[in-house]
């Protein structure tokens, strides 16, 4: 048995309450934690981050925003020699400026991990089925519907030959936006090459990103990656 705990304060002196500065003094993870985090099972239940791959969908976003984001509730993952498998239900954890960050129980995120390490020669498999849930959400003075698109995807990331390395990801999603159906896509192609051994060698990369939009956006059907 583990409890973890974890605040956080993001505050800048002299800005103010600027627009994402105005984070104070918050739980940003406080859970508990059953079996062992590097072999065999473990459990968490609580306000805990969460990640896919390079956190391109799912992503603790500690990078980009001072605030980052944490979720309230439960995880299962696995783990065993090259093989991790993880699975969790919870919500988006609302970011208050003059209360506790509570949890927006509307809005839910559900999902499935597989991490494959040394598959081919080397290759990491990602393969990965999410469930975004928005229930209730009024869009404009329309009635509340509820908001279920599912995602699934895989990333593949691996050495080649000549110091070449490659991350590749697409994702699929459908369903179903204020009684409009999805269906989109998006992918993700990188490639670079190091010159030399060691960590502080240089390198050039080459990165492609590409997501659907909507050609026609009055055709009662939304093909935006979101």
């Amino acid at each position: 048995l583990r409890i973890t705990g974890e605040v956080q304060d993001a505050r800048a002196p002299g800005i103010g309450n600027a627009e994402g500065y105005a984070g104070r003094a918050d739980a940003r993870q406080a859970y508990v934690a059953l079996g062992r985090a590097r072999a065999g099972w473990e459990f968490r239940l609580g306000r805990q981050e969460l990640s896919l791959g390079d956190e391109r969908l799912v992503a603790a976003d500690n990078f980009w925003d001072p605030l980052g984001r944490s979720w309230d509730g439960a995880s299962l993952a696995y783990r065993r020699g090259d093989l991790k498998l993880h699975w969790f239900s919870a919500s988006n954890v609302a970011q208050l400026e003059k209360r506790l960050d509570r949890p927006c129980w509307q809005d839910r995120l559900h999902g499935f991990v597989a991490t494959l390490t040394k598959v081919w020669g080397g290759v990491q498999l990602e393969p990965y089925a999410l469930l975004d849930e928005l229930l209730g959400h009024q869009h404009g003075d329309g009635p509340r519907t509820n908001e279920r698109i599912a995602t699934v995807g895989t990333r593949a990331v691996g050495d080649l030959p000549a110091r070449l390395k490659y991350n590749f990801e697409v994702a699929l999603q459908r369903g179903r936006s204020h009684s409009t159906p999805v269906q989109a896509w998006a992918c993700h192609h990188e490639f670079s090459h190091q010159f030399g051994a060691g960590d502080r060698a240089p390198s050039v990369g080459f990165e492609y990103n590409y997501a659907s939009g909507d050609r026609a956006p009055d055709d009662r059907r939304r093909n935006t990656f979101d």
